[in-house]
């Protein structure tokens, strides 16, 4: 599967798929993606053939300040700019974030050749740069299954209160969820999905992304 960088044209279908399924009052803007990619667009990786996109994998570079900002639960993916992005020309260590990996297309392991082909990015654009840990904050089931079940990423201090809920077809995110207010969700004829989770995995932890990566630390 051929690939590419990012490109600002992209950015409109790409927030739009971000917020199919995480539908928040708080999305990430182009600006916000500008902020992300001006340093390495390389990280926001698009995969095509014949001139259509068939996958992504849109990864946030952070600086040590970001990624503890982000795993603790201080900041959002919407509040990643400034100096919270990884700058490989004063930065000595880099946090990842899986912002958005997705397949259009039909076929298994997409996410093997993604976090295989990231891993040969870091090694061209900051090969000194030691890696933080990856993280992705899941808001679908497919998404939980993939990073908990298949790729060993754990939650840790943050545990996000933001739940899944659709009608009609529509997604909707709902904070601090009661029972109560579930029951009446159930009533009114709303499907419950998942709770979004922060899952992470350090390089001294056992998960096949760092087998994908080629990183050892």
């Amino acid at each position: 599967m051929n690939y590419r960088i990012i490109k600002r044209s992209d950015y409109p279908f790409l927030l739009t798929i971000d917020q199919k399924v995480y539908p928040t009052e708080t999305p990430v803007a182009p600006k916000t993606l500008d902020e992300w990619y001006k340093n390495d667009p390389d990280f926001g990786i698009i995969f095509e053939e014949g001139g259509k996109i068939t996958g992504v994998l849109m990864v946030i570079p952070l600086s040590e300040k970001g990624w503890n900002g982000l795993i603790s639960g201080e900041l959002t993916e919407a509040d990643i700019r400034g100096d919270y992005v990884f700058d490989k020309t004063k930065d000595g260590s880099i946090g990842l974030h899986c912002y958005h990996i997705e397949k259009f297309t039909d076929g298994n392991d997409f996410y093997v050749e993604a976090y295989t082909i990231l891993g040969h990015i870091i090694k061209r654009v900051c090969p000194a740069a030691k890696v933080l840990g990856l993280s992705g904050f899941a808001v679908t089931t497919a998404g939980i299954s993939l990073a908990f079940n298949k790729l060993n990423l754990r939650e840790r201090e943050f545990i996000s209160n933001e739940h899944i809920v659709s009608k009609d077809g529509i997604l909707e995110v709902i904070e601090n969820l009661t029972q109560e207010k579930l029951e009446q969700l159930l009533a009114n004829g709303y499907i419950y999905h998942n709770r979004c989770k922060l899952l992470i995995t350090y390089p001294n932890e056992v998960s096949l992304v760092w087998k994908y990566m080629g990183y050892k630390k």
